[in-house]
């Protein structure tokens, strides 16, 4: 189990791992909806991930 001291700080993320945050979060919350995501590698037309 993690304790709070291994929690992350947004702050000290890179852009590309800020958005793999922002994605994981995001699909807890569509989850609790029944949605299901799919992240796409390839964002060049400006879709990050689908649902």
């Amino acid at each position: 189990m993690f304790s709070k001291k291994d929690r992350i700080q947004y702050a000290n993320l890179n852009a590309k791992q800020k958005e793999t945050y922002n994605f994981q979060k995001f699909s807890s919350v569509l989850a609790d909806y029944g949605f299901a995501t799919l992240k796409l590698n390839d964002d060049s037309n400006g879709a990050d991930f689908i649902a």
